[in-house]
């Protein structure tokens, strides 16, 4: 499959290609519904991940340089919600919730920051304005470079 964007070829691969080592930003956030998260932050010492505003992740990465500026890339699968506060949990504001069948997607609000992520119970329940708890799966991040947007 080939995935052109103003009529320039971005990436020539097999679907599961496309969406598991997309080769910059255009094409991760093409591959997939609902489509992927896309923050933008600095990589610093110790894997800290420091978005605008001062919000901080640690996010383990390989060997990117400490200082630069990147866009980590997440799938909404990959951000785990839950009605329950569970280990390496942070608290966020529901904003939309989307039942699709067997599994629930949901918009938070975490410090400013929007996610779309997925519901890991069954309960459709949870009303825009709730409280839900989530967790990034950083082992599944998709870094890309802030000013180039290709792959790192």
């Amino acid at each position: 499959v080939a995935v052109l964007y103003n009529g320039e070829i971005q990436q020539c691969a097999p679907p599961v290609e496309l969406f598991e080592r997309p080769a910059n930003v255009f094409v991760a956030g093409f591959m997939g519904s609902p489509p992927m998260n896309m923050i933008e932050g600095e990589l610093m010492d110790g894997g800290r991940f420091v978005l605008e505003g001062g919000l901080e992740f640690f996010m383990p990465t390989a060997s990117i340089p400490q200082g630069r500026r990147i866009v980590a890339g997440l799938r909404p699968e990959d951000i785990e919600v839950s009605i329950e506060k569970g280990e390496d949990t942070l608290g966020a504001t529901v904003s939309v919730v989307e039942p699709a069948g067997s599994i629930t997607w949901i918009d938070i609000l975490f410090k400013g920051l929007r996610l779309k992520g997925m519901l890991k119970e069954r309960d459709q329940s949870i009303p825009p304005g709730g409280q839900v708890f989530f967790r990034p799966r950083w082992e599944k991040v998709h870094i890309f470079d802030a000013e180039t947007e290709r792959r790192l």
